[in-house]
């Protein structure tokens, strides 16, 4: 969470209501658009670990490709997927965040970020 809202801290009602639609918008942007790579197997190689990884895939491919999900809950989420405009959620998401920076900044000028930031 620290990557996506920072170190600051967040006092008021207004700054939590903020985090709430932050939080709300997060799972839309990080399980339907950036593909991620999991580790399949580590070997050791003599004093070395090497890390063998899978294809990159989002996590939305994955549960359409995993057997041991429901084809309904299948259809479900890609029902949503293709409502959803891809940059959307990550726009509203930099808003959300530098709003929050705004507020914070507002409140204590000795803050040493940025008037704006992308976290994600």
């Amino acid at each position: 969470m620290r990557k996506t809202v920072g170190s600051l801290r967040y006092e008021t009602e207004d700054e939590l209501l903020l985090l709430h639609q932050l939080y709300s918008l997060l799972p839309l942007y990080t399980h339907f658009f950036p593909p991620v790579t999991k580790l399949v197997f580590k070997e050791r190689v003599h004093s070395k670990v090497k890390k063998h990884y899978d294809e990159p895939k989002t996590p939305l491919r994955r549960v359409i490709d995993s057997p041991l999900i429901d084809n309904s809950m299948k259809q479900a989420l890609q029902d949503q997927y293709e409502e959803l405009n891809p940059a959307e959620p990550k726009r509203q998401i930099v808003k959300i965040q530098n709003q929050l920076i705004e507020m914070v900044t507002f409140k204590n000028d000795s803050v040493p970020y940025p008037k704006e930031v992308n976290l994600v």
